[in-house]
């Protein structure tokens, strides 16, 4: 049986590996997200600004970094009752 994630929208929060590397899940795990019909937000938490203060865009959240950024996103993500796989007290 094959999942429908249609209309499902994924924050993958991850931090960057080098491409080809072994330690990053994400190279699998978003295209067969996608394949199902989810919509994949890669979330790179070291990069870039993140807003804490107001809810993000995702239905769900998949935690597979433990650094202090990716953990603050993931919390504020919880905080905002968005369900977090690998969450951050978890975590």
């Amino acid at each position: 049986m094959s999942a429908d994630l249609r209309g499902v929208r994924v924050g993958l929060i991850e931090r960057r590996h080098p491409t080809g590397s072994r330690g990053s899940l994400v190279e699998t795990l978003a295209p067969m997200l996608a394949e199902h019909g989810a919509e994949v937000d890669l979330v790179h938490a070291e990069s870039g600004g993140h807003r804490l203060d107001a809810a993000p865009p995702w239905d769900v959240a998949i935690l597979k970094s433990g650094s202090a950024a990716a953990l603050h996103v993931a919390a504020a993500a919880e905080a905002w009752a968005v369900p977090c796989l690998n969450g951050s007290a978890a975590t």
